[in-house]
């Protein structure tokens, strides 16, 4: 841990109205273990089809967040997509997003934009 990034990879819900991403993991992940003594995440989601030309994906950094409002729609947002994970052990855990850079490219064309959260 000593505040060394951990990468992972997960299945996500996205909450957009409050900007946020929910996963589920175990409380033993090491993951989960860096992320709770941090607070602090930073990751890239790609499309699951890409190539060269054709391609989509955002990068973010984030905090996890422990709001009930938020834990609450996240929750539903989570089951809703993958109602599968209701049977699965983990705990859900919430992260929101400071900010996204959004980038796509199609036919060799790249476009960004970018998004940050109101202070």
């Amino acid at each position: 841990m000593n505040n060394v990034p951990h990468c992972f990879s997960c299945f996500f819900a996205l909450v957009e109205a409050d900007a946020c991403l929910v996963f589920k993991s175990s409380e033993e992940s090491e993951h989960v273990k860096v992320l709770k003594q941090n607070g602090l995440v930073g990751g890239t989601v790609l499309t699951a089809k890409t190539d060269a030309l054709n391609n989509e994906g955002m990068q973010f950094p984030g905090a996890l967040v422990e709001d009930d409002l938020i834990y609450a729609k996240a929750r539903d947002a989570y089951y809703k997509r993958f109602p599968f994970a209701m049977a699965v052990a983990g705990s859900l855990f919430v992260v929101q997003l400071t900010d996204v850079k959004h980038s796509k490219t199609t036919l060799g064309m790249r476009h960004k934009t970018s998004w940050q959260r109101s202070a």
